[in-house]
């Protein structure tokens, strides 16, 4: 399990500047993001995990396809 994110407006709004495209957060944070303007949002592809396993997962998809 991972733990709760703070400020996830900063998060996105910094991840955003520098040009990420894919964020990978919390499930526990489903609300906060939901909270967010969709121009922060917009153009992110947003993942939402509770275990590594789902990171790994998003992270290396071709290892998931053997």
């Amino acid at each position: 399990m991972y733990l709760y994110l703070t400020n996830v407006y900063y998060l996105f709004t910094q991840a955003k500047r520098v040009g990420v495209k894919c964020v990978i957060l919390p499930e526990e944070n489903k609300k906060d993001y939901n909270d967010l303007p969709s121009y922060i949002t917009e153009g992110l592809e947003v993942h939402f995990v509770n275990h590594y396993e789902d990171v790994y997962k998003i992270v290396f998809p071709a290892a998931n396809a053997s």
